[in-house]
């Protein structure tokens, strides 16, 4: 382990491959080609060293169409890998010269062609003295043809092979310059990261607002970490019948938080701190079809990702925004960056990092599967290849993954990975040293030395509390089956909810029709209404009572009355005695039982099982609305056909334990 420090450390070529030292970056050199039979040979081939890593070079060979291919040659294996080339001006000329000459080749056996033919400048004329001089029309006929659909399209193809040839050999001169520029581009970003640890240290990149005044914390208090990142929207429930909670509400959110409940539940400690994500996942949105309007949407999506740390020091709360994007854990967990003697990093599309047991493991299963895939296709000749069960074995795990050491040409970027991960693990503990530093937020505190790992345990705790679940070996709690069960006892006079969304989305899909109709002798008009309520037109209610019940299609009926529009003809406002109609209409509307939640048959306290479970907590879109609304109806809070009279007070983790106890959970 400590030769896989110091090799990375050094930044250079260590002193037991000195021999190597020659091997420069922006060197020439030939490459051999590997062969798998020994008897065969290839010829080597001309490349540039663009990467000087801790253990390998990458040699690439002037790429077609600006790209660049190459492969990387361990230290062990440069002298017998690689032979500097000591001319490469000469070699590269030749080149050049060789695929010119390619060219000039080329063009002339087109203008061959096209002169036999009467193809050629002069046009028409040419072409009538080529057919006066042919005994045989029909063969020139034929010849004409041959020419258009195979020999002058095979000359173009090889003519454009040529000049790409030509191309890549006139650029490879700019291979080295491109090979410093890369390497002064990874010094650049050090210097950026130093320069972003800076700023977070001062605190440029951040600001604090206090969201509750009060005494602070002891002396003696430590600050606790948490570990987890939590989602404002899942976690308070409000806004809940408008898709949850956005940039927009977060004064909304403050004012929650600093609830004594809610302050107890996500910041149980008198000095702590907890990060906070607005949303996981995006908010439907309507757009009116306007570019400004698609500009507000991105912006809200992208400003709902933002993070924010919470801070309680006592009775005082403080609200932190930073430039910091935190994963979904701001430290890892105790055994995550333990490393063991052997371990294995995914060189492609990942940054898994495991360890041998688990590789050994993968490797001896993907094994099994291969021999049950080959019995497979024996036993079944004809067979097509999705129709093997074990068809899944074809991933080379030798080629997925490298192992973690210096043996490996890969070592620098899976050691990055590793490296990146402690740096960005570390950048809470710059702004915390910060904060004590330079801000009243944290005050009063002893001596803030969190380079330390004395100074950081006297100071700060870290609370693993990222895989918090009820219990992690059960399945999540299923909510169409807690909704089957509700609304089996569904019948006339039952109390539900879900018909207004159903209602609405069913009149914003007509206006959205009827919209693009009228708007489409103008121009192109877009409506993305998702839900709609027609003027004077109430709707189902919010929370409504089913009217009529049909069993068999176990459909519910609601009704209402809505208001009668006024009509330019005169028989639609009157009846024929001359009588003014009445102003309301009884509007019905027939919901399947599916988009339904029959409040009747609920219990409650029964959202408490989703929302104590984190799994079905983050997809809390498909319950929240119906659960609560059915909570707040049988609170007293909500009415048939009202809106909340006040919101639903979330339970603490101790309430949801105590009651979970009582009922056998």
């Amino acid at each position: 382990m400590t030769e896989r420090t110091e090799l990375v450390d050094a930044g250079q070529i260590p002193e037991r491959f000195s021999k190597v030292r020659e091997y420069k970056l922006g060197t020439w050199v030939w490459v051999a080609e590997d062969c798998e039979d020994a008897d065969e040979s290839k010829d080597p081939w001309l490349g540039c060293i663009t990467h000087v890593g801790s253990n390998f070079v990458r040699v690439s060979e002037p790429g077609r169409n600006g790209s660049r291919s190459g492969e990387r040659v361990h230290f062990e294996m440069l002298i017998e890998k690689l032979e500097i080339e000591p001319d490469p001006e000469a070699v590269l000329k030749g080149y050049r010269e060789e695929a010119q000459q390619d060219v000039q080749k080329l063009l002339e056996e087109v203008r061959e062609v096209t002169s036999k033919l009467g193809l050629g400048v002069q046009g028409q004329t040419t072409a009538l003295a080529a057919v006066s001089s042919r005994d045989d029309i029909a063969q020139y006929k034929n010849d004409l043809v041959l020419a258009e659909k195979k020999t002058l399209p095979d000359l173009f193809k090889k003519l454009k092979e040529a000049n790409g040839e030509l191309v890549r050999w006139a650029s490879a001169n700019v291979l080295p310059m491109l090979a410093v520029a890369d390497a002064a581009k990874d010094v650049v970003d050090e210097i950026q990261d130093r320069v972003f640890t800076i700023e977070l240290y001062a605190g440029l990149l951040e600001e604090v607002a206090c969201v509750r005044e009060g005494e602070p914390a002891a002396l003696n208090e430590r600050l606790r970490i948490m570990q987890r990142r939590c989602y404002m929207d899942e976690e308070c429930l409000i806004r809940y019948r408008t898709g949850g909670v956005e940039i927009r509400n977060l004064k909304e959110f403050d004012k929650w938080i600093c609830c004594e409940e809610n302050l107890n539940r996500m910041l149980p400690f008198e000095r702590c701190m907890v990060a906070f994500q607005v949303r996981r996942r995006v908010k439907e949105r309507e757009w009116d079809g306007t570019f400004s309007g698609a500009f507000v949407m991105v912006s809200l999506a992208e400003s709902d990702k933002m993070t924010f740390l919470y801070i309680r020091n006592g009775e005082r709360v403080y609200r932190m925004n930073t430039a910091i994007e935190f994963d979904e854990k701001l430290f890892p967990d105790k055994d995550e960056l333990v490393l063991e003697d052997k371990m294995w990093g995914k060189v492609f599309g990942g940054k898994d990092i495991i360890t041998d047991g688990h590789y050994q493991d993968m490797l001896s299963k993907q094994n099994e599967k291969k021999i049950l895939s080959d019995e497979w296709k024996k036993n079944n000749p004809d067979g097509e290849y999705f129709n093997n069960p074990h068809r899944h074995w074809d991933r080379d795990l030798e080629r997925e993954y490298e192992p973690y050491d210096p043996s490996s040409v890969y070592f620098d970027d899976i050691d990055k990975r590793v490296k990146d991960k402690i740096r960005d693990y570390n950048r809470i503990a710059y702004v915390v040293q910060g904060l004590m530093d330079r801000s009243e937020v944290l005050h009063p505190h002893p001596q803030a030395k969190l380079w330390s790992r004395e100074g950081f345990d006297v100071l700060v705790e870290l609370v693993y509390d990222a895989d918090r679940v009820l219990n992690p070996t059960a399945e999540p709690p299923d909510f169409e089956a807690y909704r089957l069960k509700c609304n089996e006892s569904l019948c006339e006079g039952s109390i539900t909810v879900g018909q207004e969304d159903f209602w609405q989305r069913r009149e914003a899909q007509k206006f959205n029709e009827t919209e693009s109709r009228r708007d489409y002798r103008s121009g192109y008009s877009y409506h993305n209404k998702t839900h709609y309520s027609p003027y004077g037109n109430p709707g189902p209610g919010f929370v409504a009572r089913v009217v009529a019940w049909a069993k068999r299609k176990r459909t519910a009926t609601f009704e209402w009355e809505r208001e009668r529009r006024w009509s330019d003809s005169y028989w639609d406002n009157y009846d024929r005695s001359g009588k003014r109609k009445s102003k309301t209409i009884v509007t019905r509307v027939t919901v399947p039982n599916d988009r339904l939640l029959n409040i009747s048959a609920y219990k409650p306290g029964d959202y408490k099982v989703f929302f104590a479970d984190l799994r079905t907590r983050s997809n809390y879109l498909e319950w929240a609305m119906l659960l609560l609304a059915a909570e707040e109806y049988h609170a007293g809070n909500l009415g048939l056909g009202a809106i909340p009279m006040k919101r639903l007070r979330v339970m603490t983790d101790e309430e949801l334990s105590e009651e979970e106890e009582d009922d056998g959970v």
